[in-house]
């Protein structure tokens, strides 16, 4: 086992009770090092907690596959600690060469953006995309073929504006 740094998230499953989404109590730990550690760095930089971002690093998480309700995902402080651990007490000022250190340090590949865009286009023929990723396809609309029809349009590219 390694005495590395981890980033732990919390998904925290919630139900609607008179109106409030409300937590179930059933709240399920995570790990989310490698996750976060592959987006880019300015999807680091840029990332927004309790929102579609840290939405996103539950996806893969069988227990928010099985829950079809509201949920938050608490990890902002998780990701303070993890950086502040390498050093790094502003990771919103974090530099390419500090992530891929970190990168190698972690073993984390990084996807070309064409192997990311294939995955999204198995996410939506498969009917499952998340917000999150519908948000990061947008974020790659120029990186989209032209004639790439299906992408484009999840992508919310207008006809002929790409």
């Amino acid at each position: 086992m390694s005495d590395k740094p981890r980033i732990k998230a919390t998904f925290r499953p919630q139900a609607w009770i008179n109106d409030y989404a409300t937590d179930t109590g059933k709240n399920v730990q995570f790990d989310i090092t490698e996750k976060f550690l592959s987006l880019s760095l300015q999807k680091i930089k840029d990332f927004k907690f309790n929102n579609y971002d840290s939405d996103y690093m539950a996806d893969d998480l069988p227990e928010r596959q099985a829950h079809n309700g509201p949920f938050e995902v608490d990890m902002e402080m998780a990701v303070e600690t993890f950086f502040e651990a390498h050093g790094i007490p502003e990771w919103r000022n974090l530099t390419e060469e500090q992530l891929v250190l970190l990168r190698e340090t972690y073993g984390v590949e990084v996807n070309t953006v064409k192997e990311r865009l294939e995955y999204l286009r198995g996410e939506i023929l498969a009917e499952r995309i998340s917000y999150a990723e519908i948000a990061e396809l947008q974020g790659l609309a120029d990186e989209i073929d032209k004639d790439d029809v299906l992408l484009l349009e999840w992508a919310g590219v207008e006809e002929g504006g790409n």
